[in-house]
């Protein structure tokens, strides 16, 4: 884990290696329908209450004139347990 995407829980920490709270970023591409997409997002958001989406990006697919390229950045949020 990235020094730079790790958030403290407050305002006051004892040492400066102790940043309690990680954040690991996850990147995929998914292609089909658009409403199919946005079922699955909706499906991930309910089922899991440390992945949040980070970004998204939709595109054309060439090849399925009816679908879309959704380009997606997630990120899971742990604490650690030292």
């Amino acid at each position: 884990v990235d020094r730079e995407n790790t958030f403290m829980l407050s305002d006051q920490v004892i040492n400066e290696d102790d940043l309690p709270l990680e954040r690991h970023t996850l990147s995929f591409q998914l292609s089909g329908k658009f409403i199919s997409i946005g079922e699955f997002l909706e499906e991930q958001n309910n089922k899991f209450e440390n992945i949040f989406l980070n970004q998204c990006e939709f595109k054309m697919d060439s090849l399925d004139p009816r679908g879309v390229i959704a380009q997606l950045e997630l990120i899971y949020t742990v604490i650690k347990n030292d």
